[in-house]
């Protein structure tokens, strides 16, 4: 076992580092509660061609969401799609 020895004003900095960080990645967490992933991501998990995907969400066969010039998919969106045929269309 090894000790280490802080200053209080080492102890006061990481608890105030510490608070800060949770405070600016609460509203991230809560805000976005679905995992959105890449075209290269869904691509190598389903394990189909980038072509594939692209016509596939043209032809509305799978769900996603336009972040401004950004595609992205909720994987388990697209699972069940795929598995339901149900068509789906672009979301903001």
């Amino acid at each position: 076992m090894q000790l280490i020895y802080l200053t209080e004003e080492d102890l006061r900095r990481i608890i105030r580092e510490e608070n800060n960080a949770t405070k600016v990645l609460e509203p991230i967490k809560n805000n976005n509660p679905e995992k959105l992933h890449s075209q290269k991501e869904v691509c190598r998990f389903i394990g189909i061609t980038e072509p594939t995907i692209i016509r596939w969400r043209k032809k509305g066969k799978i769900p996603f969401k336009q972040l401004g010039a950004s595609i992205r998919y909720n994987l388990n969106d697209v699972i069940i799609a795929l598995e339901s045929g149900k068509k789906k269309g672009a979301t903001k």
